[in-house]
């Protein structure tokens, strides 16, 4: 079972609930110091509730049915009851989260959801994928250069940190560094041309010049074409706690052939790219890379996806 668990001590903020007024459950304290994810449970939270309050019992019933979030413990009008000095829970245990306030050392409410993009983003999968572009070049700078890791595993004189991998084994989070004198320090050169590109899409080396030519696939089998500059969607990735994963497929006349994907637990979605890093990624960091982009994928659907984009490629094998 993977479980995950976020403790909050909330001071809560409960006004009294109108048709006119939003609920208010968290405070802006507490949101000033949560994370980005968290912060947008909590939006979820007041919009999804202050709407539902305004609902009869019949259409309450219904629509919490059809979204699969569940009371545990109490039930929605208990929400209008929490007390600012109520502790409350936030925890992603098997893609759901569960919200629990205690009231004199035990359960007063209990709250579960699935981590669903779509119902905590409040948008269809088609509006999310529109809205993408805009998304990420509203993110401010959230990046910075991470510390080599302390799992380092020396491999044929390189210094590898390798914790994770997505369905398959080329595809991971590998992250490479040489060692000079007692400093380790990301590879990035024209000698390694399939660990320089692993590293710069992980973050480990400037970013800064190089611009991401997407061809984003939207609903209704259409395309939308951008340019963005690769820092601009890193810097999106970090914003939302998303996990990288890297490939490369093959090395063609035109570059190195790559699979980047992306992976959101907190929101149970994915993006892929499949993108064309040139050999001159190394030294000219003005090179266009170009990608094609298939955007907000439930992880359920992957695996097909990922199979239809290399059923021609004999490089990468799924296990």
């Amino acid at each position: 079972m993977k479980y995950r668990i976020i403790t909050i001590l909330l001071l809560m903020v409960l006004p009294q609930i109108s048709s006119a007024q939003q609920l208010k459950l968290f405070s802006g304290e507490i949101r000033g110091i949560a994370s980005q994810q968290q912060v947008m449970v909590m939006d979820f939270m007041e919009r999804y509730f202050s709407a539902l309050l305004m609902k009869n019992q019949t259409d309450m019933m219904t629509q919490l049915a059809d979204d699969k979030v569940y009371f545990r413990k109490g039930k929605p009008t208990d929400l209008r009851h929490v007390s600012e000095d109520m502790p409350v829970e936030i925890s992603l245990v098997d893609k759901y989260y569960v919200v629990n306030w205690n009231k004199e050392n035990a359960p007063f409410v209990t709250v579960v959801f699935p981590a669903q993009f779509d119902l905590i983003f409040g948008l269809r999968q088609d509006e999310a994928q529109k809205q993408l572009k805009d998304v990420i070049c509203n993110v401010r700078q959230q990046r910075v250069t991470p510390n080599p890791p302390n799992d380092l595993k020396e491999e044929g004189g390189l210094f590898i940190s390798h914790n994770s991998h997505f369905e398959l084994e080329s595809l991971n989070d590998a992250k490479y560094y040489q060692q000079t004198g007692n400093e380790y320090t990301p590879i990035f050169s024209s000698a390694f041309k399939e660990y320089s590109a692993a590293n710069l899409f992980q973050g480990l080396v400037p970013s800064d010049g190089y611009r991401l030519y997407i061809e984003q696939t939207v609903y209704g089998m259409k395309t939308s074409n951008y340019t963005i500059t690769l820092s601009q969607w890193l810097d999106y990735c970090a914003w939302l706690g998303l996990k990288v994963y890297f490939a490369v497929e093959e090395e063609r006349v035109d570059g190195l052939l790559a699979i980047v994907l992306v992976h959101s637990e907190d929101f149970n979605f994915n993006h892929m790219l499949s993108v064309v890093i040139p050999d001159s990624f190394t030294t000219n960091r003005q090179v266009v890379l170009k990608a094609r982009l298939t955007s907000y994928i439930p992880t359920h659907n992957l695996k097909n996806l990922y199979q239809k984009e290399t059923k021609k490629r004999k490089r990468i094998q799924w296990q």
